[in-house]
């Protein structure tokens, strides 16, 4: 038996989150979903919600990184050793009124090392610090970050204090990277849901090129969770107005993002017009997006259609409003809706087969079908046993089973009988011809026995043509007909109910199931069912829904 995975190495955390998840080189979105999922396996939100926050700001932060092609302000080795240092003195002349004694004859004075930020605070007042460091006239990076920290304190009246000094710094230092380092962790962690807005625009002052829609991603989601979407349009617009220098890949990496939230709560004049800068700019979107744009696109269709698909059986309306959560909510409260999805459908058993009906080919169940398929594959990853664990079997025994329930039943009755009875009546047709030429033919010639015979030949001959020509052109396709309408019944009433307890004692997936039904290792016996039933698997989408299901209980 293999022990429990090792610990991750959380010294690692926040400055160098690839080392964090074992990453190096050239990695892709999927192996770090990879990495990422395979730690959540591991530190459950609901048992580990510290070890989780942390796992789940370093994921962030890489695939921020991914999605928008170029890091947003990543520490080097160098800079997470750096020391905030105060110098004594800062921004104050060397001498008194500048001594000419000094200037003309400098002595060698040995002055103590300035002491960290932390170190003076232990001796000195924060006031005077605050005060000493707000009168530099030349102030740096470091100043700005002192004065951030210290405003907590001292300027609790002044409203996001300590976040106003860092904005400050980089509108004077706009490229340094700690600075950002540091907007960036308050902007996830810190902001108070009644200032998002208002830091919102703040930062679109300071932050006017393509960085700021990296940078502020996770405050535009809150806002849209906390706001109405009116108010959310208002203040995006006012920020845009102010970003005036972005590539447009940056925009287009923000609005994929945002419209999977936006567009369960927009007016249609606004995502309209979003998908058309989408559609307008579709070849600069980066390939790393393509399953984004994928998702996306299946949730405008599903979107448009929504009100048909869940007007029918109630677990339509239970798995639409997982849908909706799952692109409203954040990964914790997403995660949980939809495994509770999957569980209460697992429980439903034959429902979800009436909720999803086989050969059900209308635009919204497709659609439908397609966008819960894909997320499956998404939160399965995370969430679900993989299929490959899964069990197998031999189908043929279960076949057999089937054929012998169905042969017990009325349908299996009548279907038996009208074999028998289609046997019969090609007989009857065949011989209704030649009685139909014989007969005149016989009375023609009478007793002359040459004349007779060749009419007798020619009767066969033209019966059998005749009798051929119309059981392949009239009577096969009557009975090809009834057979699949029969066949069609047996599926939904006998054989798909079968196939649907079969999964639920073998968990076999449903593409496992498919691919034996077609390769069969059978006896040499042919059945009936096995004729017919690979016409309906393939098209049943409540058999992949149950199937896909299961794989969230093991």
């Amino acid at each position: 038996m293999s022990g429990a995975p090792p610990d991750p190495d959380w010294d690692k955390l926040p400055h160098n989150p690839e080392a964090f998840f074992g990453l190096s080189g050239d990695y892709d979105r999927k192996e770090l979903k990879r990495r990422y999922n395979r730690l959540l396996r591991q530190f459950k939100p609901e048992k580990h919600p510290d070890e989780f926050r942390r796992i789940r700001s370093a994921y962030e932060q890489l695939d921020n990184r991914l999605r928008y092609g170029a890091p947003l302000s990543r520490l080097q080795p160098e800079q997470e050793r750096y020391t905030w240092n105060i110098p004594d003195g800062a921004g104050r002349p060397d001498s008194p009124d500048g001594d000419p004694s000094d200037k003309a004859e400098p002595r060698q004075v040995a002055r103590p090392a300035p002491k960290p930020l932390h170190e003076r605070l232990k001796t000195e007042s924060p006031e005077a610090i605050f005060a000493e460091v707000k009168a530099v006239a030349d102030k740096q990076p470091y100043h700005f970050y002192a004065l951030a920290v210290l405003s907590d304190g001292l300027e609790q009246s002044v409203p996001q204090g300590f976040v106003k000094w860092i904005l400050r710094g980089l509108k004077s230092f706009p490229h340094d990277v700690a600075l950002l380092q540091l907007l960036r962790s308050y902007i996830r962690h810190i902001p108070p849901d009644e200032q998002v807005a208002g830091l919102l625009t703040a930062v679109s002052q300071v932050i006017r090129d393509e960085r700021f829609y990296s940078l502020t991603e996770p405050l535009w989601d809150r806002l849209l969770q906390q706001a109405p979407f009116s108010r959310f349009r208002a203040v995006l617009a006012r920020c845009e107005e102010n970003v005036v220098d972005y590539q447009v890949i940056r925009k287009l990496t923000f609005y994929i993002h945002i419209l999977k939230r936006a567009m369960w709560s927009a007016d249609d004049d606004w995502t309209d017009e979003k998908f058309d800068f989408l559609e307008q700019h579709y070849q600069e979107i980066p390939g790393v997006l393509d399953y984004d744009v994928e998702v996306l696109l299946h949730l405008r269709e599903y979107q448009r259609l929504r009100g048909e698909f869940r007007s029918g059986h109630p677990l339509r309306a239970l798995v639409d409003k997982t849908i909706e959560t799952c692109c409203t909510s954040d990964d914790v409260d997403a995660d949980r809706a939809f495994l509770d999805c999957q569980v209460r459908l697992t429980a439903a058993g034959r429902d979800v087969l009436d909720a999803f009906p086989a050969g059900d080919n209308s635009e919204a169940l497709n659609t439908f079908t397609a966008l819960w398929l894909l997320m499956n594959y998404e939160y399965g990853d995370r969430l679900a046993a993989s299929e490959d664990a899964l069990h197998t079997l031999n189908i043929f025994p279960v076949l057999m089973e089937i054929e012998a329930k169905t042969d017990r039943s009325s349908l299996g009755r009548m279907w038996n009988f009208s074999m028998r009875a289609y046997g019969i009546w090609t007989v009857l047709i065949y011989g209704l011809i030649f009685l139909t030429l014989y007969v005149p033919a016989h009375a023609l010639f009478g007793e002359n026995d040459g004349p007779v015979f060749l009419a007798l030949l020619g009767c066969v001959a033209v019966a059998g043509i005749g009798g051929w020509t119309f059981n392949r052109y009239i009577g096969r396709r009557l009975w090809a007909n009834w057979c699949r309408r029969t066949a069609e019944k047996c599926y939904h009433n006998i054989w798909r109910v079968e196939l649907q307890q079969v999964m639920s004692r073998t968990f076999v997936p449903y593409r496992d199931l498919i691919h034996m039904i077609y390769n069969p290792r059978r006896k040499q016996v042919r059945l009936t069912c096995e004729s017919w039933i690979p016409a309906f698997v393939g098209n049943d989408p409540g058999l992949a829904i149950y199937s896909s299901a299961q794989r969230y209980l093991i």
